[in-house]
């Protein structure tokens, strides 16, 4: 089990290091990591990257920065299911225009597809073997790329 004080020392490292990454402006975590709802080995964490033209190389090296501070701080991310990208990239004001209406109230239908992912989609450890082998840099999916179908209201 995780206590506040380490979930604390992991948000503070992993937003230092992000923050020294080119074109990264700002990190904020939301969702149940900020409280005591968080499930340790059950729960994702919700974490959005704010900048410029993140480039694909510096989301390559945020999700390493994820995948390392997972197993120094023992959060048991690989066998949760990965339900939606960690981190959102927000990289331009379409992006955060689009993420902000998703995040807004949530519909009966996102929250029946959220129930749904949560319990059938794949774990952490599946999709960074997959982003592994492939070399996906886009939020941390292996398909679809959501940056893909951004860049197209950029």
């Amino acid at each position: 089990m995780i206590n506040a004080h380490l979930k604390r020392r992991f948000m503070q490292e992993f937003e230092s290091e992000c923050l020294s990454l080119p074109g990264i402006q700002r990190v904020e975590f939301f969702g149940s990591f900020n409280t005591d709802n968080w499930k340790h080995g059950i729960s994702d964490i919700d974490i959005s990257i704010y900048g410029e033209n993140i480039s694909g190389d510096t989301k390559y090296q945020v999700i390493q920065i994820l995948r390392r501070l997972n197993n120094k701080y023992g959060l048991m991310l690989e066998n949760v299911r990965c339900a939606h990208p960690t981190p959102f990239f927000l990289d331009s004001p379409v992006r955060i225009q689009l993420f902000q209406q998703l995040m807004k109230g949530h519909s009966e239908i996102i929250e029946l597809g959220r129930n749904f992912m949560k319990q059938n989609a794949h774990t952490y450890r599946d999709v960074w073997a997959s982003e592994d082998s492939v070399k996906v840099f886009e939020n941390a999916l292996p398909v679809p790329r959501f940056s893909e179908l951004f860049d197209k209201f950029r």
